[in-house]
């Protein structure tokens, strides 16, 4: 009886050993008693050349690299997956040249900062965030359709000299804008670009 008792004590002892050693990736699917959920990332891809990277404490994603980041039209961006995110302040480095469309779209959002390098922001790249400045580079060259409609805290835009292209929609709906300056250049404006803006006050060409 003692020598039974001794060896199934053995076999339980190494099943317990096989078990623990076995990642918890090979249970995906079964009911085992307790479920393991993945971390959430903090850092990835956006572009080809560009990455990101969260920092929890300061509520800030950082986009860094060259090129264009990637479109977001068919999904949302692995930094958005959490539906509990909080990203409050966006700032995109040096380097980048082009803001993806849907890229940030979330009203969360209260600051963005952009460098000079950047030639296109894309569509509903900043769409409904909660900014309510908006500091636009020299270099700047395009901004596509609905690029910051519904940014309803957004109070003054100004064009850079720069500017090419204003795509349809791009501030619409913008319910505290009171001053849009076309800037010193050569831009060709959707005549959609600035509709509902309800307190539009001022329009400089």
């Amino acid at each position: 009886m003692k020598e039974k008792m001794k060896r199934l004590l053995i076999v339980s002892l190494a099943v317990l050993m096989i078990l623990t050693s076995i990642p918890l990736t090979g249970f995906v699917g079964l009911d085992i008693g307790f479920t393991a959920e993945a971390a959430l990332a903090t850092e990835g891809k956006c572009g080809d050349n560009a990455s990101w990277k969260k920092d929890a404490k300061t509520k800030t994603l950082t986009v860094s690299g060259t090129g264009k980041m990637w479109d977001y039209t068919t999904h949302e961006p692995e930094y958005m997956a959490d539906p509990e995110t909080d990203i409050q302040n966006v700032v995109i480095e040096k380097g980048i040249t082009r803001i993806g469309s849907f890229s940030f779209d979330i009203e969360c959002i209260r600051k963005i900062t952009i460098p000079d390098t950047v030639e296109e922001i894309g569509y509903c790249a900043f769409s409904s965030t909660s900014i309510t400045s908006l500091n636009l580079p020299e270099g700047l060259k395009v901004i596509e359709t609905e690029a910051f409609a519904v940014c309803e805290k957004l109070k003054k835009v100004t064009l850079p000299s720069t500017m090419e292209e204003v795509g349809e929609n791009a501030f619409s709906y913008c319910e505290a804008l009171t001053s849009f300056n076309t800037g010193s250049g050569n831009v060709r404006i959707a005549t959609t670009a600035i509709q509902e803006c309800s307190k539009l006050k001022t329009v400089t060409i």
